[in-house]
């Protein structure tokens, strides 16, 4: 069964032992939905609590610090040829990045300036008839 979309935030917090609200309890009361959601989720969270309480209880094993130390002393260093490599490709691709990008403002200036001068150039035009008119 599912919970009504309404009380779902008020029946997870009620699950969680949270206090329900006088509507809550009363709605809880009439709905068959709600009611068994809020059961499963509580059973759901005691489960939980149940396997945090093992795992916090269990003690970690007497070999953990060896193999840690192990795990730190056998790690590769960071500046190995394929760290470098692997700088190198990405400084590659951000160069590119931004040489494109600056091609592209360099060709919509290059194109917006042909416009300037398109218009600059045809404000001065003058119609051949204008010779003929008289001033």
């Amino acid at each position: 069964m599912t919970a009504c979309l309404k009380w779902r935030e008020e029946l997870i917090d009620h699950a969680l032992d949270q206090p329900a609200s006088a509507a809550l309890s009363a709605h809880l009361a009439t709905c068959a939905g709600c009611t068994a959601a809020l059961t499963e989720w509580r059973a759901r969270t005691a489960e939980l609590d149940a396997a945090s309480r093992a795992l916090v209880a269990r003690e970690p094993s007497s070999t953990l610090r060896s193999r840690i130390l192990a795990g730190i002393d056998s790690r590769p260093t960071a500046f190995t040829w394929t760290w470098r490599l692997r700088v190198a490709l990405v400084a590659v691709v951000i160069a590119s990045v931004v040489w494109v990008s600056y091609a592209g403002a360099l060709k919509k200036h290059a194109q917006s300036m042909a416009v300037a001068s398109a218009a600059a150039t045809l404000s001065h035009w003058r119609a051949p008839s204008d010779v003929l008119l008289p001033k």
